[in-house]
């Protein structure tokens, strides 16, 4: 099995990597655990490498255990890596929530990256101006003029009210550069707390707090549940009083998040806002307090706590400062995580969501 060079390792060389690679005289992979063990035969020492790209020499960590385990910090678990995917870097992110059509953020690379599924998203959700947040923007319409698929599929751009001027600037650029299209394109602004019907839920935009007018946005289901005066009650009791009082008096209708991305925000956002939500997509730009610059960004301890209090079930990670190797988010993160007891599942992007390809 020929095994390339990770372009991510140690800070020894890439020379001093090929050289070990190129004299390795066995290599063993493990996909489940994630990782390959190569076998020095001439410095009789193994090195670990993270399918995903990166290289440790065995006096580097404890055991390919411990690799597998920063690995999975990674790895989309099921069933969200069916549903979400897309991009996180210095200077670009963007996400596909495939299951409402939704487009999240449209920084560049969107369109080399989806090729034909350029048609999948329906409404594009843009939470700021900034350019690594729409860059990808005009090339992804343009794509859905010139691809093999439905070119005349409508597609509707929602973003915030308060930053109208921001996207009006944007939407003359776009319409100087995509001139011919072949499809309807709207574009709506949209009120904090305002409900928009998209498939079978609501999206909620939320405010957030950044250096440019921004907000996050959340999908809602309605669902329903026993109202707090009959919970507690035997199942032989609530089927009386549903036949007494009625299906409505038992039960109330709210809303469940089950998707909601941040974009860019300082720490002050309500965590009330994802109470018991499935996902929350939180930017943690630093990774240590210490390195916080103004507040217009939030650190990765910052979106634990928030996470910890709301009782989400899982945190992505994700528009993490180019300063930070990925070896330092393997360490810091799982520390910071056990330090404010968050206890639910972690996921870092740090590049595509999918990097083996899609779900």
């Amino acid at each position: 099995m020929r095994v390339s060079v990770p372009r991510r390792f140690s800070k020894r060389s890439r020379s001093s990597v090929s050289a070990r690679w190129s004299a390795a005289s066995e290599i063993s992979t493990d996909r489940l655990r994630g990782i390959a063990i190569i076998h020095d035969s001439r410095r009789t020492q193994e090195c670990i490498a993270t399918l995903s790209g990166t290289l440790w020499y065995a006096s580097d960590v404890p055991s390919p255990e411990a690799v597998s385990r920063s690995a999975d910090l990674f790895t989309f678990p099921e069933p969200l890596a069916s549903n979400l995917e897309g991009f996180a870097a210095p200077f670009s992110s963007w996400f596909l929530y495939t299951p409402a059509r939704a487009l999240l953020d449209a920084g560049e690379g969107i369109a080399s990256r989806l090729g034909n599924r350029v048609f999948v998203p329906e409404v594009v959700f843009l939470t700021h101006a900034h350019y690594d947040h729409i860059a990808g923007l005009t090339g992804f319409l343009l794509a859905r003029t010139s691809a093999r698929g439905d070119d005349e599929k409508p597609l509707t751009i929602y973003y915030p009210e308060i930053a109208e001027r921001n996207f009006a600037n944007l939407r003359g650029y776009v319409d100087t550069v995509v001139r011919r299209k072949t499809f309807p394109l709207t574009w709506k602004a949209v009120a904090i707390g305002e409900r928009i019907p998209v498939r079978h839920w609501f999206v909620e935009p939320f405010a957030t707090k950044h250096s440019v007018p921004s907000a996050g946005y959340r999908f809602l289901e309605m669902r329903r549940r026993l109202r707090p005066a009959f919970q507690g009650k035997l199942p032989q009791e609530i089927i009386q009083l549903k036949k007494e009082q009625g299906d409505d008096t038992l039960h109330e209708e709210y809303a469940h998040v089950v998707l909601a991305m941040t974009g860019d925000t300082g720490p002050s956002i309500d965590g009330s806002l994802f109470t018991n939500a499935d996902v929350l997509v939180h930017e943690a730009t630093f990774l240590k307090p210490e390195d916080r610059e103004g507040d217009d960004h939030a650190t990765a301890e910052d979106a634990f706590i928030l996470a910890r209090n709301a009782h989400v079930k899982t945190l992505v990670l994700y528009h993490i400062s180019q300063r930070y190797w990925r070896r330092d988010m393997q360490r810091v993160i799982p520390a910071l995580q056990k330090k404010t007891g968050y206890q639910g599942r972690v996921v870092v992007v740090a590049g595509f969501t999918h990097p083996d390809g899609f779900y």
